[in-house]
């Protein structure tokens, strides 16, 4: 199995046709080419083609909530690094 954002493509997948899934990488081999041309498509001015479009994503993605701009996670990144830094100093001192 692996880790996608949701499309029209994906939900005619989940259907009950009592097939499974194949193992990776065979499943990207198999839908390559209609992936291929589904981008073609929409650079090509086709809005609907983007329905089919999914993308491959990591396990994080399981644990966004929110929509942050950059600045916003740059800001936390730092601050839970200095926070990180300051605990690494007490147990060095």
């Amino acid at each position: 199995m692996s880790r996608q954002t949701r499309s029209a493509w994906t939900e005619a997948w989940e259907g009950e046709n009592g097939l499974d899934p194949l193992p990776m990488p065979f499943r990207g081999q198999l839908t390559a080419y209609v992936m291929h041309r589904a981008e073609r498509s929409v650079a090509a001015g086709n809005p609907r083609a983007r329905l089919v479009l999914n993308q491959i994503v990591g396990q994080g993605v399981g644990m966004m909530d929110e929509v942050k701009t950059s600045a916003q996670i740059v800001r936390e990144f730092r601050e839970d690094f200095r926070s990180a830094q300051g605990r690494m100093r007490a147990l060095t001192l």
